[in-house]
């Protein structure tokens, strides 16, 4: 079996899977379906067992994994999404990190898309954004270099 590490991510792939992740793949399996009866909190504590029992790579193994599938059937992100909206330190931490992300171009233009389908969220990220924008110094030089290099895109529709 080849082993790579991948240099921008640290991960490792290999054309099999290792004994130890196919074992810790069986007993996540083994106790998540053990737990399907069991109430939520006592699914919580499997669930953690599992990812702690992980190694840092077998967890993004399963987070990918985990993400294929959800590629494949967006109506679980929507179930995900709907289900993190309820935990606000999840909510909060998956919100910052795509925040830290929109200053890449690729990321802030499917921001855009969606806000711009959706005017009265876009409005409410306005609204929102203007209110604390006005207590932070480098919030505001961000917010006039922005309106300055699209001054004439912002007001071609105005007249």
């Amino acid at each position: 079996m080849s082993i790579v590490v991948h240099r921008s991510t640290g991960r490792t792939s290999s054309s099999r899977m290792s004994v130890r992740s196919a074992a810790v793949g069986v007993a996540v399996g083994l106790s998540v379906a053990g737990a399907a009866a069991c109430g939520t909190g006592t699914k919580k504590e499997v669930a953690k067992t599992a990812l702690d029992a992980m190694s840092k790579n077998e967890r993004l193994d399963a987070f990918e994994a985990t993400s294929r599938v959800r590629d494949e059937h967006p109506e679980f992100v929507d179930e995900f999404y709907a289900a993190a909206r309820h935990h606000p330190p999840l909510f909060d931490r998956f919100i910052m990190n795509a925040a830290r992300d929109l200053k890449e171009k690729q990321y802030a233009a499917i921001t855009a898309k969606h806000l711009v389908a959706n005017p009265d969220s876009l409005e409410q990220v306005l609204v929102t954004s203007m209110d604390s924008i006005a207590k932070s110094a480098a919030a505001r030089a961000a917010m006039n270099r922005a309106m300055i290099s699209r001054a004439e895109e912002a007001t071609e529709g105005a007249g």
